[in-house]
């Protein structure tokens, strides 16, 4: 968000930045007026643009080459009524990477592996919950704060998280 500063000093609008743990209590106090704007992953952000967050669906950009398109075609003036909803505006799409499942049993290899492991699903996501019930996996309620803990207090079999994670 740094670099973000710069371009908006161009623009006469001074930034301060207050760094948040957990995005649930970043997203409240936007809500309350307490900050003017936030980054959010796109799973919270869903609740300002319903229209981004879908790009966070699973299996909806089967590569970075698709992922460049959308975000090229969001960025066109034309998209610009899109990136809105109510009094909220997305002014920015900045991607992390693929999510990759990390397993604490190297012996899972195939899906008929996965049933009865446990898994965190997004508390906010719940396609994640209905997607792991299908493929048989037991379904824990996570955020993104506590998803990789969970994972390694060996509390849950299976985690979702970016590469960079």
């Amino acid at each position: 968000m740094k670099e973000f500063k710069i371009d908006a000093t161009r623009w006469g609008v001074d930034l301060s930045f207050k760094v948040y743990t957990d995005d649930r209590v970043a997203s409240e106090e936007f809500k309350n007026g307490v900050c003017d704007m936030l980054n959010l992953p796109g799973i919270r952000a869903r609740e300002y643009n319903d229209f981004t967050g879908s790009i966070n669906a699973v299996g909806a950009i089967p590569t970075y080459k698709h992922l460049g398109m959308i975000i090229k075609t969001l960025s066109s003036p034309k998209a610009g009524k899109l990136m809105r909803k109510g009094e909220y505006e997305v002014i920015g799409i900045s991607p992390i990477g693929a999510i990759f499942l990390f397993v604490k049993d190297r012996d899972i290899s195939v899906p008929s592996d996965l049933a009865g492991k446990k898994v965190t699903v997004l508390d906010n996501a719940p396609e994640t919950g209905y997607l792991a019930e299908k493929i048989g996996l037991t379904p824990v309620s996570s955020s993104i704060m506590n998803a990789l803990q969970k994972f390694n207090n060996h509390a849950v079999d299976i985690t979702g998280a970016p590469g960079l994670a």
